[in-house]
């Protein structure tokens, strides 16, 4: 299992951040992301269910914002998911 928590968001006012997140990973079965008490978020992605087919870059965006913000910062970041059949055979090298 793979697991990164990104940092605490701050609002300047303290009010409560909500994150959404956008992705074609979101309905993979092997990835999970979530945000979590503290404002920040947990990306997880189950390195046991994924094939050749999963390999590949994809963008996540994230949305933060509060109920009296107008506007929303808005982050893209990029996922990059390594064929596990390449990576276990550079292991056994």
């Amino acid at each position: 299992m793979f697991k990164f928590t990104s940092s605490k968001a701050k609002d300047n006012e303290n009010d409560k951040i909500t994150l959404s997140f956008t992705s074609d990973l979101i309905q993979k079965s092997f990835f999970k992301v979530s945000q979590n008490s503290d404002d920040s978020f947990t990306i997880e992605i189950d390195k046991s269910l994924l094939t050749s087919k999963s390999a590949g870059s994809f963008p996540l965006k994230i949305e933060a914002g509060d109920s009296k913000a107008l506007m929303k910062s808005s982050y893209t970041i990029s996922i990059t998911i390594k064929d596990p059949k390449s990576e276990s055979a550079s292991s056994e090298k």
